[in-house]
């Protein structure tokens, strides 16, 4: 391990902050994954030191940390959504992007944009099953600093999103894990604008009021848009998109600005 790797290292905390009567309500399962580290940043996505999943995630202790969402396309064009699963600590039963997660704060997934990749590659196999991506088929399209909240919920996000692209995806190469995804489906880039004009993904039930995560349709539309005409958005510049609350009738979010 070379001497950079050692100083972040240092900068490891693996201790939760997170209260047992709070977790015991979730699926032991997902529990589990709260103990992963992410990796902390700042706006500038420099590493500040490693957080556990759980207190970057909870309102108390939200933390900037790296991410990324894959957008998965398929032969013709269509975007790959996954439904998150009843069981998911965060946004459960939400429509999203192909798959969104965290690099972590291990050696292969800390250098930025290949990190983010390696992430990826890692976890389209543990949420849908797909055990081939190699990373030269995936590209990245931008990245996006934004934060998001649900009302009368203990969990957010704050994250510094890496939008990682792949494409010629067929819909037989993915097996949902059922810990993760309750459903997939693929839409057309008219289909996406419908949606979301819509406000279909935002209309109310009892449990789980929003249907869709609004951030992810706000990154969906920009990446489904400029990588279907295979143009980047703002090579390696970052988005701020500000705060979107996602139990709300109405969201909002900054003008895209990049820096």
């Amino acid at each position: 391990m070379n001497a950079v790797a050692k100083r972040l290292f240092s900068l490891s905390t693996k201790r939760s902050q997170l209260s047992k009567p709070l977790i015991q309500t979730y699926d032991p399962v997902q529990v589990g994954y709260l103990a992963e580290e992410c990796i902390a940043v700042d706006e500038d996505d420099n590493i500040v030191g490693g957080v556990t999943k759980g207190d970057a995630h909870h309102v108390d202790t939200l933390a900037l940390h790296r991410a990324f969402s894959l957008f998965a396309f398929t032969p013709d064009k269509k975007l790959i959504l996954q439904k998150r699963s009843a069981e998911k600590i965060t946004f459960p039963l939400l429509w999203a992007n192909t798959c969104c997660s965290h690099p972590l704060f291990i050696p292969t997934e800390l250098d930025g944009a290949r990190g983010a990749v390696a992430a990826a590659v890692r976890k389209i196999g543990h949420e849908l099953g797909v055990a081939d991506l190699r990373p030269e088929e995936c590209r990245i399209m931008g990245r996006f600093l934004y934060k998001a909240v649900m009302e009368n919920s203990s969990w957010g996000e704050h994250e510094l999103d890496y939008a990682v692209v792949t494409s010629n995806m067929s819909l037989s190469r993915i097996q949902p894990n059922p810990s993760e995804v309750c459903d997939v489906r693929a839409v057309d880039e008219a289909e996406l604008a419908e949606w979301v004009a819509s406000g279909q993904s935002r209309k109310k039930n009892k449990e789980h009021p929003s249907q869709s995560s609004d951030i992810g349709e706000i990154i969906a539309s920009r990446v489904l848009a400029s990588a279907t005409r295979i143009r980047p958005i703002a090579f390696f510049k970052t988005h701020h998109i500000g705060t979107v609350c996602l139990d709300a009738p109405k969201y909002k979010h900054s003008s895209m600005r990049a820096s």
